[in-house]
C-alpha cells in the first residue's frame, strides 16, 4: 500500500529514512557521539500526517452513521403512524450507540489480539501499524454491525416494553 509520493506501509523502516546501511555510512564519520538520525524528524511528521488524516476519516463514517439513521427516522415518521415513529426512533437509536460501541470495541479487541498472536511470531516485513489499521478496521466493522444489529432489536423492545404496555 503507498501512502503519498514516497511512503510505503510496506517497507516502514524505509519509508522512515531508517536503512541500516546509510545510517552507519553516515554516522561512521561523525567525530561526535549521535544525538539525532538524519532525516528520521522530517519522514515522522509525514507520518503524523497520515495518522491526522486517519483520524478524520473515523469522523467522517460517524457522521455518515448519524445521517443515515436520522434519514431513516425521518423516513419512518413521515410515510407511516406514530407508533412506527417511534419504534424506528427507538430501534435507530439503538443501532447507532451499538454501532458506535460495537465498532470501537471490536477494533480495539481485534486489532489487539490479532497483532499480538502476529508479532509472537516470526513475521518478516510486516509492520505493526499495517496490522493495526486492518485488524482493527475489520474488527470495527464487524463489531459495529455485529453489535448494531442487537442493539437495534434492543430498542424495539424497550419501545414494545415502555409504549405497548401502556
Amino acid at each position: 500500500m503507498v501512502i503519498g509520493p514516497d511512503f510505503n506501509w510496506k517497507d516502514l523502516k524505509r519509508s522512515l529514512g531508517l536503512s541500516t546501511k546509510s545510517l552507519i555510512h553516515r554516522l561512521k564519520d561523525q567525530p561526535e557521539p549521535v544525538t539525532h538520525l538524519p532525516g528520521f524528524v522530517r519522514n515522522f511528521k509525514k507520518v503524523e500526517r497520515y495518522s491526522k488524516g486517519l483520524k478524520h476519516a473515523g469522523y467522517v463514517g460517524l457522521a455518515l452513521d448519524v445521517t443515515g439513521s436520522v434519514a431513516d427516522i425521518a423516513k419512518a415518521c413521515t410515510a407511516a403512524d406514530k407508533q412506527t415513529c417511534a419504534r424506528s426512533a427507538f430501534g435507530q437509536g439503538g443501532r447507532f450507540a451499538g454501532s458506535l460501541l460495537g465498532g470501537a470495541g471490536g477494533g480495539l479487541l481485534a486489532g489487539y489480539v490479532t497483532c499480538t498472536a502476529i508479532f509472537l511470531l516470526p513475521t518478516g516485513s510486516t509492520s505493526a501499524v499495517w496490522c493495526g489499521i486492518v485488524a482493527g478496521a475489520a474488527g470495527g466493522y464487524v463489531g459495529g454491525n455485529v453489535l448494531g444489529h442487537y442493539f437495534l432489536l434492543g430498542g424495539e423492545v424497550i419501545y414494545e416494553m415502555v409504549f405497548e404496555a401502556m
